[in-house]
């Protein structure tokens, strides 16, 4: 370290895209960096450095970047997102968005290009020169099936899996705000969307200009965007939808009516019930194998564990965002955990009422679905308060009461008047209301 050079090898494993054990094409792969120990120790003077001797990295952070920084996560993007999309709504407007595809993003990484941005973003010595000596001339191998191939060396992109590839990365792609001042950014590392509120078609052909110098920036960076693997998704509650065919370098982009967007299944109309049916299919999946596997178990903890550890989670990812409104979607979540209270009573010959599994559920001490979702949602608004949860978009729109007088209503949120249910159920709306609704929430809140 003190002649600033930290790393020479590294062992790759090559591991499926998607969780496939034989994938057809290459293509499906990634490598992903497995023997990171000299990453690791650097990974803590890098983070000192920019939190405490380089306030100027502090301050040049992308705000719509919440892949890999402390308390954000998918949530908190598709919050933001769904936040502009029904404010759109109100106005009886539409949003268009663009969800790009960047190609090999993390291995097409320029060395040279990534230098001089950390340059400018206020690093020195020796912290630019452990920074080389990770990146430049790094030599590795890839390892498949337990075959290493020959030594080769690397003339591009971060380690995926690395301690510092992260950072570097986020870095890397920082700039991206300075090219788009026309249009709306959100980032999930290196998932980017690009969105505009629509009026008229004047709206839209800003939008292509923003696409436009989205991929003149990628490709002065050094990244390609694969056209082929970007969408455009309208967002509109109206019947008549403003449309304009979004291209990539001539290429015209798909327009879909549908698609997952970092775990959430997204509709037009911003509607959870495309969400819940997907993930209860899945959910239903997981328990079918779990049910063949323990049908002999005769210990509730075991079964409890394995509902869960793979069945639940599915359940209540991002459940803050999607949470439902209408009777049909929320028995149709409940559904779930009814069929495993009942395996649960056979295999462990619990007497109970018909269709009544309210004492296993307390044997297990398993509480409801929409139960969990509440305390959930009460602790993201608690989060979202305290700064565990960054998120000053978010934080922004959080309306407190403040009484002009003294009343006997003590609520801690003002809550703004809806006119139609789909907004009454806006998620930052519901979750004030809940918190109205707690009268232990103000407790220690502050």
């Amino acid at each position: 370290m003190t002649n600033g050079t930290l790393f020479s090898r590294h062992d790759n494993n090559v591991v499926p895209k998607n969780g496939e054990r034989h994938p057809r094409s290459r293509q499906l792969y990634r490598t992903a960096v497995v023997k990171r120990q000299n990453g690791r120790t650097a990974k803590e003077p890098v983070i000192t450095g920019q939190r405490s001797r380089s306030p100027k990295v502090r301050a040049s952070a992308l705000w719509q970047q919440h892949g890999f920084r402390p308390g954000r996560s998918t949530t908190t993007c598709n919050l933001v997102f769904s936040n502009f999309v029904f404010d759109s709504f109100k106005k009886r407007s539409q949003v268009d968005v663009v969800y790009t595809d960047l190609a090999k993003a993390f291995d097409t990484v320029n060395h040279s290009v990534l230098l001089r941005i950390l340059e400018t973003s206020g690093f020195g010595e020796p912290l630019l020169s452990w920074f080389g000596s990770f990146l430049v001339n790094r030599l590795q191998w890839v390892k498949l099936f337990g075959i290493k191939s020959n030594i080769f060396s690397s003339t591009s992109g971060v380690p995926q899996g690395g301690h510092l590839s992260p950072i570097l990365f986020l870095l890397f792609v920082n700039s991206v705000r300075n090219a788009l001042p026309l249009c709306k950014l959100l980032c999930f590392a290196d998932d980017m969307k690009l969105f505009m509120e629509i009026n008229s078609a004047a709206d839209c052909e800003n939008l292509q200009s923003s696409l436009d110098c989205f991929v003149s920036w990628c490709l002065k960076i050094g990244l390609k965007v694969n056209a082929s693997k970007c969408r455009v998704m309208t967002f509109t509650r109206s019947r008549s939808t403003i449309l304009f065919d979004y291209n990539i370098s001539g290429l015209t982009i798909e327009h879909v009516d549908s698609l997952i967007g970092l775990g959430f299944k997204l509709s037009s109309t911003l509607s959870p019930s495309p969400h819940i049916a997907m993930i209860t299919s899945r959910a239903f999946k997981v328990l079918g194998f779990i049910m063949r596997l323990s049908k002999d178990f005769k210990l509730s903890k075991s079964l409890k564990s394995l509902y869960c550890a793979l069945v639940r989670p599915i359940l209540e990812y991002e459940s803050v965002v999607w949470d439902p409104y209408t009777v049909s979607d929320i028995n149709q979540l409940e559904r779930v955990q009814l069929r495993f209270l009942r395996f649960c009573c056979f295999v462990l010959g619990i007497p109970h009422l018909a269709h009544d599994y309210t004492n296993i559920a307390n044997v297990l001490g398993l509480p409801t679905l929409a139960e969990r979702r509440r305390t959930l949602n009460l602790k993201f608004i608690r989060g979202l308060i305290t700064n565990h949860i960054d998120s000053p978009c978010l934080l922004s729109k959080i309306n407190f009461k403040v009484p002009s007088h003294i009343s006997r209503s003590h609520v801690t949120f003002l809550i703004p008047t809806a006119n139609t249910n789909y907004l009454q159920n806006e998620p930052l709306r519901r979750i004030m209301s809940l918190a109205n609704e707690d009268p232990s929430f103000d407790d220690n809140l502050f």
